[in-house]
């Protein structure tokens, strides 16, 4: 589905870099997929983003383990933040808010497509907190927001 959706000389889909007719396309590729999404979403104008991003994937690391998967793969960024997502599990655990079920690991952007789809339901989310909820409409029935 999503290598299809890249246009020519694109690495990988970003939503930030689509107009909105590319996006309706994109939310309505999503729409024909037979997959629930998990957004979790921290609004906190005054937290730092790599602290909102913290706070959002440590909630969806339980949330996630809650519904029993056991495999997350993320999207991988420089070495530093890789290994701060990697501790997180760690505190998590010892915390006793995941068991050591769950495993996560981060791959390259363009060479796994199925990351791209995450991209686009955020982004669909993204436009539905700012005034633009047409994205988000298409594929709301499949989508969980937790706001936190």
């Amino acid at each position: 589905m999503a290598v299809g959706l890249r246009l020519r000389g694109q690495r990988k889909l970003h939503w930030h870099d689509e107009d909105a007719p590319r996006r309706k396309h994109l939310v309505d590729a999503v729409a024909e997929l037979s997959a629930l999404h998990l957004v979790v979403v921290r609004v906190d104008q005054h937290a730092r983003p790599e602290r909102r991003r913290r706070l959002c994937l440590a909630e969806l690391l339980v949330q996630l383990q809650a519904r029993g998967v056991e495999q997350l793969y993320l999207e991988g960024r420089e070495a530093k933040q890789n290994t701060r997502d990697r501790d997180l599990i760690g505190k998590l655990r010892a915390q006793r808010r995941l068991d050591g079920q769950l495993r996560m690991d981060h791959q390259p952007g363009p060479t796994n497509p199925l990351l791209w789809i995450p991209d686009i339901v955020a982004g669909a989310v993204g436009a539905d907190l700012t005034g633009e909820p047409s994205y988000l409409d298409r594929i709301r029935h499949l989508t969980t927001i937790i706001i936190i």
